[in-house]
């Protein structure tokens, strides 16, 4: 996050951004292994292409960006327009019933044609996005008034907890990529 003058800039948080390079670096290391041990140029075309295309996603996720300020909210992806809504415009907001994490949106809709939908947990400090939403927005985020501040707390909690702690198949993904690593370690080396 950074902040200037009232405003607030959220990017996609820094580990999503450094899986797209550190899987951009292991393709050409594993290629290069099956290489020398098999002589299969195969693995070699596949990094060519997959670690340029890695690069990229990296790029483009770093360009993402959350702006929120005192006049609104805004939200910028590369090669589209810059969503933009004012904190007066806003006529209904939804959120999800999904629970915080990858599948939790919140939608601020001003028009049938103009809205911002996002999701706080894919950038970093999604605890402050929420806060930051509840401070300016004149709707309940969450549905049952009377608890809107104490599930507003819990869930910015849970976000600032939540890039702590890697789930059953993130452990999965990483012990299976260092094994991988190993292997073609020790392949090379005997």
């Amino acid at each position: 996050m950074d902040a200037s003058g009232g405003e607030s800039f959220y990017r996609v948080s820094p580990a999503r951004r450094a899986a797209c390079l550190a899987a951009a670096a292991l393709f050409p290391l594993a290629a290069l292994a099956v290489y020398l041990r098999e002589g299969s140029l195969a693995p070699v075309r596949l990094a060519a292409v997959m670690s340029p295309a890695l690069l990229f996603l990296w790029y483009y996720l770093k360009k993402i960006t959350l702006k929120i300020d005192g006049e609104g909210i805004s939200l910028f992806w590369p090669f589209h327009s810059e969503k933009r809504v004012r904190w007066d415009e806003i006529v209904q907001v939804r959120r999800s019933d999904a629970a915080p994490g990858k599948f939790f949106f919140i939608d601020l809709i001003a028009s049938p044609d103009r809205c911002v939908q996002f999701n706080p947990f894919f950038f970093d400090r999604p605890g402050d996005i929420i806060r930051e939403l509840n401070k300016h927005l004149r709707f309940e985020l969450l549905d049952d008034a009377a608890h809107n501040n104490s599930l507003a707390e819990e869930l910015a909690a849970d976000a600032e907890a939540r890039p702590g702690v890697l789930s059953n198949s993130q452990w999965l993904l990483i012990a299976t990529l260092l094994t991988i690593l190993v292997i073609c370690v020790f392949l090379v080396l005997k």
